[in-house]
């Protein structure tokens, strides 16, 4: 029974993606991946999120590897969570997490910034990017995306 849980799990409707890492590696023991661990713990990870967003967004990345599929999932998970606290509604009521699910919540939008030079957005400035740590997938230099290289 145990070999069957690991392909059909996903990530439940109250389970943060911290639980849902945890869950999937904790079943994938009863397996004998070997050398593969790594990319199905993956594969299995990006496609149980429950978040479509955070599912796109990893769908976007070239070489996604286990270790930056979960660092940006958090990273986004926790600026949704931080974005509907700044509407002054705790991540734990029922309308902000209605809200979220629905895909009626948006962010305010901020363009009082050129564009940034790492990733193209004018939503912050350069010093505030996600990206500053990135790896471009065309030239394979650190500080900026594909999007942006020259």
């Amino acid at each position: 029974m145990e070999l069957f849980k690991f392909p059909k799990r996903n990530q439940g409707q109250t389970e943060t993606i911290s639980d849902f890492i945890t869950a999937i590696k904790k079943l994938s023991g009863h397996y004998s991946f070997g050398y593969t661990l790594k990319a199905a713990l993956r594969d299995r990870f990006v496609c149980g999120l429950r978040d479509v967003n955070i599912n796109q967004r990893l769908l976007q990345e070239q070489n996604l590897t286990l270790d930056t599929a979960t660092n940006l999932s958090l990273a986004m998970e926790m600026a949704q969570k931080d974005a509907v606290e700044m509407q002054g509604q705790p991540m734990s009521s029922q309308p902000a997490m209605h809200a979220m699910k629905t895909k009626q919540f948006k962010r305010p939008a901020i363009k009082n910034f050129p564009p940034c030079p790492l990733c193209g957005k004018t939503n912050h400035k350069r010093s505030d990017c996600f990206h500053k740590e990135s790896t471009c997938n065309h030239c394979h230099k650190k500080t900026h995306l594909q999007t942006v290289c020259r």
